[in-house]
């Protein structure tokens, strides 16, 4: 958009769909199944502009947009085969990709890229009955349900009952929901009055069709969200495949397959370092090559999968004059870290008393030239620090805490305890 005039913007360019045009999915993964924008800066370097694009599965992406009407690759990044910070601690597993957000050094010679998950548990799930027993499917859980975890599978038959907008007959099992016409809270709430001990809701007929998505439905039961080519699948219709499912009519009647529904831990969100080279000519090619991962401890331990409030990170703010990257990382407080060609260290951490749930972090100068890290907490309000503090005389000091401005009121259901916060029921931002 051409905002020169924010009264009167102009469209220039809406056809960036970057895997049509540069292919940065990445199908040698299965895992890596949602690409797509979900977080972008534009920077100056030399004589273009360069689009710092985070594209989920696709990865991290850099753009010249120079001239947005024709907008060229300068280079991507692409993810490991294994999830390196679970190999880091011996267990082999594909990466979850969810490239959410980052941002580059100011020397633009480093990047720091935050990958998002809320969901420490994979769902792997099989269709154990029908013409499609045996074959594997992908699932994400509702926010606030009961997660399907490790070693406590969800098994047996699945009873189809439409759309789930209207009070549904008694039944047992895991009721099988197509997505449509109410809310998905309606469906849930549906789906648990019958006496269902799970649902699976899938994708309508339209384009993006098999996308999973994020539902915001509480409630006591797992919901999680499948899509259309595994709905139909389990309601046995007749030679469906993904390329047909997106117009394929759900079969009126049809009798639902049994499933099994498996969980693995994969842990939480963490953070990426990459080496980029920008050429600062127009037309040049450059490259984003990774250099470290960092994670929080606890965030990839099977004992804090529940209960520890969220241990994923969500965004970073690079300091403006010095090799240090600030991290908001929800129940994991606020991270400092330095870096460089050698990687991450952290060297200073902040979680206040009654726990913190950061979401986001920025620098910002006052009129007078003082530099304050801001800290936004979704419980608690916002946090100011100062970092390193005015008497700092080295590295690995906490940062100090000048002020923090409270909400009038902790929503209910937001309880705190030791150095997290516990966050069910609490306010939140999910896609729905």
């Amino acid at each position: 958009m051409d905002i020169s005039d924010p009264r009167q913007p102009v469209l220039i360019n809406d056809t960036l769909d970057l895997v049509a045009l540069f292919g940065v999915d990445q199908e040698s993964l299965e895992s890596l199944t949602q690409v797509f924008s979900h977080d972008m800066d534009v920077y100056k370097v030399g004589k273009r502009y360069v689009m710092n694009m985070n594209y989920w599965d696709g990865g991290y992406v850099l753009l010249d947009v120079s001239n947005p009407r024709s907008v060229s690759l300068i280079a991507q990044s692409d993810f490991a085969e294994l999830d390196e910070e679970q190999l880091k601690r011996g267990r082999q597993i594909s990466p979850e990709g969810n490239a959410h957000q980052s941002e580059l050094s100011l020397n633009r010679k480093f990047m720091i890229g935050t990958d998002e998950d809320f969901a420490p548990f994979r769902i792997n799930a099989t269709i154990d009955s029908g013409p499609s027993a045996g074959i594997e499917y992908p699932a994400l859980q509702a926010d606030d349900t009961p997660p399907i975890v490790e070693g406590a599978p969800a098994s047996g038959p699945t009873t189809a009952v439409g759309l789930g907008c209207e009070p549904l007959p008694a039944g047992t099992g895991t009721a099988l929901v197509e997505r449509g016409v109410c809310p998905f809270q309606q469906k849930l709430d549906n789906v648990v009055a019958a006496g269902y001990t799970a649902g699976l809701v899938f994708g309508t007929v339209g384009p993006d069709c098999d996308t999973l998505i994020n539902m915001a439905a509480a409630g006591d039961i797992p919901f999680l969200y499948i899509g259309r080519t595994t709905g139909l699948q389990l309601l046995s219709a007749e030679g469906v495949t993904p390329e047909t499912a997106c117009d394929t009519l759900t079969p009126a009647g049809a009798t639902g397959q049994a499933t099994t529904i498996a969980a693995i831990f994969d842990g939480w969100g963490y953070v990426r370092l990459f080496e980029t080279k920008i050429p600062k000519q127009p037309g040049r090619e450059g490259s984003i090559e990774q250099v470290d991962t960092y994670a929080i401890e606890e965030s990839q331990d099977p004992a804090h999968a529940t209960g520890s409030g969220d241990l994923s990170v969500h965004e970073v703010a690079m300091d403006p004059d010095t090799d240090v990257a600030y991290l908001s990382y929800y129940a994991g407080g606020l991270r400092v870290v330095e870096y460089g060609a050698k990687g991450l260290t952290e060297v200073s951490a902040f979680i206040d008393e009654g726990g913190n749930n950061f979401w986001g972090v920025e620098v910002w100068h006052d009129e007078h030239g003082t530099k304050y890290v801001l800290a936004s907490d979704r419980d608690f309000g916002l946090y100011v620090f100062r970092y390193p503090p005015a008497d700092a005389t080295g590295r690995g000091v906490i940062p100090t805490l000048l002020r923090s401005v409270a909400l009038a009121a902790q929503p209910a259901g937001c309880t705190s305890t030791g150095t997290v916060t516990e966050t069910s029921g609490c306010s939140r931002t999910v896609t729905s």
